[in-house]
């Protein structure tokens, strides 16, 4: 039933998505000026992580590899040691994972436990709250009576507090050899978000091999473990590479503030293509670029009329700008055998070494109009696409689902399906049949009576592996209401959004459920 509703509407609306390729008809962008300037190294000074980046606010450095806990243990442990906690929390870490090789980096094992030990903040706290108890019932931070808190705490009902972080450092699935960790007792400034959670806490520093390749070998590399407690439902441990590199380079005539880290992913080595690099213009006004890809060592750049790839050392200690001096292609976006007048395509795509941007500042998908544009030959995937077809509007991005696990394809590589040769150009005309891929439940996973089932599915093209992410009538609006900080309303119109409505049958064809389920 939802595959098949689904299906309808998007043969309604834009009929299937995919590729053909056809020669463009329009005109290609100027080419490039030829390169002024060579190879150019400049030096990077080592800082922390935590205070690395140039403008003001939370870094995005300090974000740190995201490894969402679970409560049960996981079968690949060989042996966990004797917890005190009725809740304990397992997980576990993949560093200098690959984005092409589902096989690569090195996973390791955690568990937090409770010690049963309260700080002495907290015992402060509790000694004066429990000294408060004979004024009355004034309220506490949890919004109900202090004296109840009190109560609540001294009979155990308070939150778990996580103190113990066992992490299986050698990896050998065993976790009753590996040194214990705990809070640090005066995290570094900026180490520690400041919003609202059930419990937030640094760890001790973990000092993690990494191969730097020949001639440098296996360096440790310094991680902040940080734990993130939101509720009952989610936790999660963010491990932060600490250790971030800093200093001045140009692109052709720019100056830049440059800082080289490693946000997302703890790779160890700074090399790798999607470590975080964050250029602040010195001395110079540059209208501000936004394009996913940007921040990161793999983009493309561009300066006084020349692309520029910047490259690393695998320490981080020298930065390498280059001009590109490679072939071109052009991607474009077709009608294929529709009669589709207003077309256009804006966005970035990336390689597996390569990030570029189809336009470098943002435009609603309404008002893109350029039909093609020219890009370094390669094999490429869509990190986010807004195509103008028509009268509609379609986000298109890369499929981070597997069947039945929602944002995980560790099983399998990405799939770069769009070849731009120079001589060849790739049209996206949207002609391959597309499929329905459901995240969640799995193809074959089996419930018993009174289990809740969570469905999700995405509209998929399976031949190009890439997601249908919105499709927008840009002809017909909608009227949102979001309510202010203040309490107050404010009311707007949009371009409707197509969402399919979904419905839900048993096996006997009952239906049982049905509801809007919005792309992506």
């Amino acid at each position: 039933m939802l595959k098949h509703n689904l299906l309808v509407l998007w043969l309604l609306t834009t009929a299937p998505a995919g590729l053909a390729v056809e020669q463009p008809t329009t005109g290609q962008k100027a080419r490039p000026k030829p390169a002024t300037a060579e190879e150019a190294a400049f030096e990077m000074r080592e800082v922390s992580a935590f205070q690395a980046g140039v403008g003001a606010g939370w870094s995005p450095l300090a974000r740190g590899q995201a490894a969402v806990c679970k409560t049960e243990p996981d079968k690949e442990v060989k042996a966990y040691p004797k917890l005190r906690s009725k809740r304990p929390l397992y997980g576990s870490v993949t560093f200098d994972a690959s984005r092409t090789d589902p096989k690569a980096g090195m996973k390791f094992h955690f568990v937090l436990d409770e010690s049963g030990e309260a700080p002495a903040d907290k015992l402060a706290a509790e000694k004066s709250a429990a000294a408060k108890v004979s004024e009355g019932k004034s309220p506490s931070k949890s919004g109900q009576p202090l004296w109840k808190e009190v109560l609540s705490r001294l009979a155990g009902g308070a939150a778990p507090r996580y103190d113990r972080l066992y992490f299986d450092a050698n990896r050998d699935l065993d976790l009753t050899n590996d040194p214990v960790l705990k809070p640090l007792p005066d995290p570094p400034p900026g180490a520690v978000p400041d919003y609202r959670a059930q419990q937030i806490a640094a760890f001790d520093y973990l000092n993690v091999p990494f191969d730097y390749g020949p001639g440098m070998g296996r360096r440790p590399f310094r991680i902040l473990p940080r734990l993130v407690v939101s509720d009952e439902r989610y936790a999660a441990v963010y491990f932060v590479a600490a250790v971030a590199r800093r200093g001045r380079i140009h692109v052709g005539s720019r100056e830049y503030e440059a800082v080289l880290g490693q946000a997302y992913l703890v790779t160890g080595r700074f090399d790798r293509p999607h470590t975080h690099l964050e250029l602040t213009p010195v001395g110079f006004f540059e209208e501000p670029e936004s394009w996913i890809g940007m921040d990161e060592l793999c983009a493309l750049r561009e300066a006084d009329g020349q692309f520029y790839t910047v490259s690393t050392t695998p320490t981080g200690d020298k930065l390498y700008v280059r001009p590109y001096r490679g072939e071109f292609g052009v991607f474009a976006v077709g009608p294929g055998k529709r009669d589709v007048k207003e077309i256009g395509v804006g966005g970035s795509i990336r390689s597996a070494g390569l990030a570029v941007p189809l336009e470098r500042r943002p435009f609603a998908a309404e008002a893109v109009k350029t039909r093609e544009h020219r890009v370094p030959v390669g094999d490429y995937l869509p990190t986010y696409l807004h195509v103008r077809y028509g009268r509609l509007a379609v986000s298109i991005s890369e499929n981070y689902h597997s069947d039945g696990r929602p944002r995980d394809r560790s099983d399998r590589a990405l799939v770069f399906g769009m070849k731009i040769r120079k001589d060849k150009p790739f049209v996206l005309d949207f002609s391959n049949s597309p499929e329905v891929m459901f995240a969640s439940p799995a193809r074959h996973q089996v419930f018993k009576p009174g289990d809740e089932l969570q469905v999700a599915a995405v509209l998929v093209d399976p031949v190009l592996d890439i997601m249908i992410r919105g499709l927008v009538d840009t002809t017909r609006k909608q009227k949102e209401t979001v309510k202010l900080p203040d309490g107050k309303e404010h009311s707007y119109e949009r371009s409707l959004s197509l969402d399919p409505v979904v419905a839900i049958a048993n096996s006997s064809g009952k239906k049982v459920a049905e509801g809007k389920m919005p792309f992506g």
